[in-house]
């Protein structure tokens, strides 16, 4: 193989690494993205079946017992601060990171009131209305 040759190979591989790597992030981001949003579509499913197995609304532990009590599946009221969502934990860090959250939690009827958490896993309140989070939605 001449140095041409070889100069040709390493540009059509650098070529291909220039597009293939930014089309990669963009499909895992997508794939993140597409798993918040199921796992939204059955916090929302299971909040629906308790309603409508209990007449009543259902508090956290309710609500992952439904699901399966998923891990990953976690709560924080400081994310921001002030404010109570539920987020999927996808890197493990149990830190409510940017793009993790799923919905906001309220213990009012019109979603005004945010519920408040005693800790990661016990919700006493019943959460009344359940809003999904623009990191998900959009």
């Amino acid at each position: 193989m001449t140095l041409v040759e070889l100069a040709v190979v390493f540009v059509l591989l650098g070529l291909l690494a220039a597009v293939a790597v930014p089309r990669y992030l963009d499909l895992q981001a997508q794939a993140q993205k597409a798993q918040r949003q199921e796992v939204l579509r059955h916090l929302r499913s299971a909040y629906a079946i308790h309603v409508a197995q209990h007449r009543s609304p259902p508090t956290w532990n309710a609500l992952k017992a439904l699901m399966g009590n998923p891990t990953p599946l976690r709560l924080s009221s400081s994310c921001p601060s002030g404010t109570t969502v539920a987020y999927w934990d996808g890197n493990g860090n149990a830190l409510c990171n940017a793009g993790e959250r799923l919905a906001y939690l309220y213990a009012d009827e019109a979603c005004t009131l945010f519920l408040i958490a005693v800790s990661q896993t016990t919700v006493t309140v019943p959460i009344r209305c359940l809003r999904a989070h623009p990191d998900t939605l959009n």
